[in-house]
């Protein structure tokens, strides 16, 4: 038989469980032989539950803005290694500017990227879930590292710019000997036309590619200093007269070529006279004729 709770004295009304005593709910139905100790049993695990509950909403919650701020972390450090990399030539200081000068977007959007952990935060405080040491580490230097970056900004600017003066002035002296070896190399082209010896074939095409090797990486040199020029802010220096060097080295070249490639030894007197022809200065018609004469042997 069962009996209303309100049957009972006010003394079994009350349950004392631990430290707070809370009256059980009048509308329950209790049995008159339990006795009080077995609902003190059943108000202990519900508060173990409740509070098993909390932590592990606390973990939810905090794990989440934890992973958030790590991730924000982690790019504000790789922006900071950036930063900090010792430039290696001045393309790497360039590259450093373009870096100071988008960094207030990136930090923009990082700091964006913190708003959004405010949520979880904001609700862990409402429910009064403290933060670990190490999840309050990890949100405060996420939120310290904007003010850290411009830090770093104000010392590598000041670094950049003084390298920037050291690699000008190398280039400078670079310059000057680069120009020094283009007077090398024109002489070199005009004694092309002193190389009228046929015997001397293979002797000659090697000094040929040799001097063909030189003229391109001059070719690629200009360029570099050129760019360079452009990023010091200097007036661009004219190289055109390595083109005019490859103009006139080119017949002397493509004629040495077809000599080692083909058994010019074995043309007529005539051909050979007419293959020497271009080494003695003469014109682009005689070089013409030299090529001309190069596809008679071929096919004699």
């Amino acid at each position: 038989m069962t009996h209303k709770l309100g049957s009972y004295p006010q003394a079994m009304v009350w349950a004392q469980a631990g430290p707070v005593g809370r009256p059980l709910d009048r509308g329950c139905a209790l049995t008159a032989k339990r006795p009080a100790w077995v609902f003190l049993q059943v108000l202990a695990v519900l508060q173990a539950k409740k509070v098993e509950l909390l932590e592990q909403t606390q973990l939810l919650l905090a794990g989440k803005p934890k992973r958030m701020a790590e991730a924000v972390v982690a790019q504000y450090k790789e922006l900071d290694r950036k930063l900090r990399a010792k430039p290696t030539d001045p393309e790497t200081v360039k590259e450093q500017r373009d870096l100071i000068e988008e960094l207030p977007k990136h930090v923009e959007a990082l700091m964006e990227a913190m708003d959004e952990t405010k949520a979880y935060y904001g609700a862990l405080e409402k429910l009064q879930c403290p933060l670990s040491d190490a999840d309050f580490d990890v949100m405060s230097k996420a939120q310290g590292w904007p003010m850290k970056v411009e830090q770093t900004v104000e010392s590598v600017e000041a670094s950049l710019q003084a390298e920037q003066e050291k690699y000008k002035a190398e280039q400078q002296a670079e310059q000057e000997s680069f120009e020094l070896h283009l007077n090398d190399l024109n002489n070199q082209i005009a004694s092309c036309q002193q190389h009228t010896d046929m015997s001397k074939t293979e002797e000659v095409a090697a000094l040929m590619l040799k001097l063909q090797g030189e003229l391109q990486k001059a070719v690629a040199d200009s360029a570099v200093f050129n760019s360079r020029e452009a990023l010091f802010g200097a007036e661009l220096s004219d190289y055109g007269r390595i083109k005019k060097m490859l103009d006139t080295f080119d017949p002397f070249l493509q004629v040495r070529r077809s000599a080692n490639r083909h058994p010019w030894h074995a043309a007529p007197i005539r051909m050979r006279r007419s293959c020497s022809c271009i080494f003695g200065g003469c014109t682009t018609a005689a070089y013409d004729g030299v090529r001309q004469a190069r596809e008679g042997c071929l096919h004699a």
